[in-house]
């Protein structure tokens, strides 16, 4: 089988979501914050419920063709997260750069953006709160993850890169960027 990431938060299999993950950052206060971690996989799900959603998806049962133990996989992520984890906070993004642009899955696509859509959050966009915002929709190639991963789109009317942070901001690349 065939896994992919799309870009920010999905996981693929042979170009059916399998699993999601999302990341909500809390201010407690001036000294203090919190992320909310929450990662989403259809482990055990049976075929009957795949029509049921609005999109592509699938599961461990049916790609493996096995019953997965919630517990044993549940050990395996975390002593998986715990590592990435480490390594993440030792070295940043670049050790995990280049493999996730090999495996992102939507490089070569033609996709629509808002470019007055600059989200607060993953949860609430800001344009949502300023409905006086008009959507300014583009036409962009997706190219891949800068070094930084943010997600590098060009678009069809423009001659110079645009970045997407994970936020779903867009800004230009600026001349000095990598």
């Amino acid at each position: 089988c065939i896994s992919q990431m799309k870009w920010i938060n999905d996981v693929l299999i042979n170009g059916k979501k399998v699993s999601g993950t999302y990341c909500i950052r809390h201010h407690i206060d001036q000294s203090q914050t919190v992320l909310e971690v929450g990662i989403g996989l259809n482990l055990n799900m049976g075929s009957h419920f795949f029509n049921q959603v609005d999109q592509p998806i699938t599961s461990l049962k049916h790609e493996c063709n096995l019953e997965i133990d919630r517990i044993i996989l549940l050990e395996c992520l975390l002593n998986s997260l715990r590592k990435n984890l480490n390594t993440f906070f030792d070295k940043g993004f670049q050790p995990f750069h280049q493999d996730i642009n090999q495996n992102l899955a939507c490089i070569g696509q033609t996709l629509t953006f808002d470019l007055n859509a600059n989200h607060d959050s993953l949860i609430t966009p800001e344009h949502y709160n300023h409905p006086s915002l008009p959507p300014k929709l583009i036409q962009a190639e997706i190219t891949g993850l800068d070094a930084n991963g943010k997600l590098i789109i060009n678009p069809s009317n423009q001659l110079q890169q645009m970045l997407v942070d994970a936020r779903g901001k867009i800004c230009k690349v600026p001349s000095s960027h990598p």
